[in-house]
């Protein structure tokens, strides 16, 4: 496995780890509500097991979304898809698209699960 593949395999696994998380939390969510319309009776558990899981399936597709955001171009080295300026003294940001359209590093332009010539 090339040094490319190694570093698009654990994009994909980032993105997964996002899809997951975000589907955990949804059902998670939902679950009162459709165990309630299933079986009729409202019950609330302010402090259940459920809660926990929810808070940590919420931390989960944060720090997905963090590192979705700031991967690590694999040949450049620098973040995938946004630019950023703060080091230059103008405090501004660019940002080349969200995660799902930022389809060319921001900085060399490689393109999503692209690999280099030279190689």
């Amino acid at each position: 496995m090339t040094h490319y593949e190694r570093h698009w395999a654990k994009y994909r696994s980032i993105k997964n780890q996002l899809w997951f998380s975000l589907a955990l939390g949804i059902i998670l969510f939902l679950w009162p509500v459709l165990t309630t319309a299933a079986t009729g009776t409202v019950t609330l558990y302010p402090h259940s097991g459920l809660d926990f899981l929810k808070y940590f399936a919420f931390l989960w597709t944060a720090a997905s979304i963090y590192r979705l955001r700031f991967f690590d171009c694999p040949r450049c080295g620098k973040s995938f898809f946004v630019q950023s300026e703060w080091l230059d003294g103008t405090m501004q940001g660019k940002i080349g698209g969200s995660i799902y359209q930022g389809r060319r590093c921001v900085h060399c332009r490689l393109p999503i699960f692209g690999s280099d010539p030279e190689e």
